[in-house]
């Protein structure tokens, strides 16, 4: 892979939730889970202190759209061996409808975990869950989940948008910067001596939304493959092998070496005014080529089942104390989203990384 930050937790591990199998109250099967269904086998599985409450995140009802994305995810899985996360849990919430529950303590209004509450292929529920880090209120999980899921969305759903203007929305006027460039930072964050050779705010916007759109490439593509209900983290290792494919045929065409991609992502050998404008043009053009060349562009059919399930907040949590709270978010598509809130209660965009190994 081309960047991988570990940030907050690998999203292999992301990956291996353990599912816990449980059946419907009374024995009965069913093919459509209700709310009212999916709490009970909640409260029947949280072996927790009396006080535990539930509240929904999110629905998902099936489609024969769906169930045909399904069937195709399902085919091509097969063909490729390619291991089922969590036993086909997002498989099942797009075959078969279900629910992202949020669970919380009555008592602390703290959140303790996220639940993915669904059925399996023969009618029995199956609940997969992941703990929410930190002292994480339920109101704050409540906004936060509604904010990342927004700007997931406006990330995944058009395949070229203009990312300066979702960082906007979400984040504030001008780019974040740091004190010098290092693995640690996300796909906007720029080096803050940038700042001198810029001629207008606008032309370091520019800038860090294009680092933002190659970083993100693959994150963005992924759920153009059919596979990727059945495996989010194979999806995206796909979708990068595809993007280095795409990087060295660009840098052939300008007869550079394959290893000149680094020394283009080397944000801190920026050193003069002319070095920053050359930088820019780079990314343009390779930000174009990638979008014009992507086999996945012809893959755009599960695009929508898919990027439902994409945007799902699987992990949720408290990452920093000082000198603000900083909150993270990591969606089935391996994108962390980092946020702040204002006195307000707004959260607002910090940075975006990638979950990795």
């Amino acid at each position: 892979m081309l960047k991988v930050s570990i940030r907050f937790m690998p999203l292999c591990c992301l990956f291996l939730l353990l599912p816990a199998h449980v059946q419907l109250p009374g024995g009965a099967v069913t093919q459509e889970l209700t709310e009212e269904q999916a709490e009970s086998l909640l409260r029947a599985m949280v072996a927790g202190p009396p006080g535990v409450e539930f509240v929904t995140l999110r629905k998902f009802e099936a489609t024969a759209d769906t169930r045909s994305v399904v069937q195709k995810c399902l085919d091509e899985a097969r063909l490729k061996h390619i291991e089922m996360y969590g036993e086909g849990a997002l498989v099942n919430l797009l075959r078969s409808g279900g629910f992202v529950v949020l669970e919380f303590d009555a008592k602390t209004q703290l959140a303790t975990h996220v639940h993915l509450v669904t059925l399996d292929e023969n009618g029995s529920a199956a609940i997969h869950s992941q703990i929410v880090e930190g002292q994480l209120s339920k109101s704050e999980a409540l906004a936060l989940s509604r904010r990342s899921e927004s700007f997931a969305s406006a990330v995944l759903l058009p395949l070229s948008p203009r990312l300066s203007e979702a960082w906007r929305a979400f984040g504030g006027v001008g780019p974040p910067t740091s004190t010098g460039h290092n693995d640690q930072d996300g796909y906007f964050a720029i080096p803050d001596h940038l700042t001198t050779f810029a001629m207008q705010p606008d032309e370091l916007m520019e800038f860090s939304a294009l680092r933002a759109e190659f970083g993100l490439w693959a994150i963005r593509h992924a759920p153009l493959l059919p596979i990727f209900a059945a495996s989010p983290y194979q999806a995206l290792k796909m979708a990068h092998d595809e993007q280095l494919r795409l990087i060295k045929g660009f840098l052939e065409q300008k007869k550079e070496d394959p290893d000149f991609i680094y020394a283009l992502l080397d944000l801190d050998s920026i050193d003069t005014r002319d070095k920053l404008r050359d930088r820019l043009r780079w990314l343009r053009e390779l930000n174009v080529f990638l979008s014009q060349h992507s086999y996945s562009r012809a893959s755009a059919e599960p695009r929508e089942a898919n990027i439902s399930i994409a945007t799902i907040p699987l992990f949720m949590g408290v990452v920093a104390q000082r000198p603000d709270r900083v909150y993270a978010v990591m969606s089935t598509s391996g994108m962390i989203s980092e946020w702040t809130e204002t006195k307000t209660g707004e959260f607002v965009l910090v940075d975006v990384s990638e979950g990795g190994d």
